[in-house]
């Protein structure tokens, strides 16, 4: 699986064609099974609240007062649709993110069941291949994935809240990093202010559309629900997307607490 998940990569980006891989977890899950087995409040608090922060979610509500929850989900719902459809490969919860004592709450088991049900279906490409969606933490853990395919790229680009770009040059065998940032995880970025949605996931379309070239450029994704999305866009301009999530997390120390806690990811065990 190694191998081939290597081969597809390396290949992609020697013959410099579009490809991408995304990832789908317990919030994508919510986007994908609202409204049949997730109430408005629930999204409110697990999704719009929670990835992108009350100023974003006060802004789209002085704008539209009714229905804009509503409005909200089907607008990020349509972009993840977009995005399983074009995805070369999906990681998909694994049996693991289904172990629950009896006492726990299980929405979280019946997000990432919605994760894992949607990404099977909506992928009617047949070629398509799947993975855990923890696939690039333990890529990051164990094995020189990364500074394997850094072999056969041009440039890496960073597409994420942090700018390691010094870091990746100190560690990985590249030369050429360049940098679009993206607003951080409302709760986890440690500030206050807007959130990609409802409007600055456009400043970062624009960045992505206005690279003078695609081919052979390696793009590493941390964005969250608006990753996948981004992914699908730069598959269809020619470049090679995957969507590393929370590594990015780990590897500057900041953001998540339970992926800063994996002392086992970061960059300078590439550089030994």
């Amino acid at each position: 699986r190694l191998e081939n998940f290597h081969n597809k990569v390396k290949s992609a980006l020697v013959e410099g064609v579009g490809f991408s891989f995304i990832r789908l977890g317990d919030g994508e899950g919510r986007v994908l099974g609202y409204p049949q087995y997730f109430t408005n409040q629930e999204v409110l608090s697990q999704v719009l609240y929670y990835h992108f922060g009350p100023e974003s979610m006060h802004f789209i509500k002085r704008i539209k007062p009714n229905g804009w929850i509503s409005d909200s989900m089907h607008s990020l719902k349509e972009k993840l649709i977009i995005s399983i459809q074009s995805a070369d490969g999906i990681g998909v919860p694994v049996s693991e993110y289904f172990h629950m004592n009896e006492n726990q709450d299980n929405l979280p088991q019946l997000a990432y069941a919605c994760a894992l049900n949607y990404g099977l279906s909506l992928s009617d490409d047949i070629s398509a291949f799947f993975e855990g969606t923890n696939c690039f933490q333990m890529l990051a853990a164990n094995g020189d994935f990364f500074k394997e395919i850094c072999k056969y790229c041009d440039e890496i680009v960073i597409v994420g809240p942090w700018d390691i770009r010094e870091k990746i040059k100190e560690n990985l065998p590249v030369k050429n990093v360049s940098f679009i940032k993206v607003p951080g995880h409302y709760t986890w970025r440690g500030e206050n202010g807007y959130g990609q949605f409802p409007k600055l996931y456009k400043y970062v379309e624009e960045k992505i559309f206005s690279m003078p070239e695609f081919s052979g450029k390696l793009f590493l994704v941390g964005a969250g629900i608006f990753g996948k999305y981004y992914c699908a866009l730069i598959k269809s301009m020619g470049g090679v997307a995957l969507d590393v999530g929370s590594v990015f997390d780990s590897w500057e120390q900041k953001g998540r607490p339970e992926a800063v806690s994996y002392k086992n990811i970061n960059l300078s065990k590439f550089k030994d």
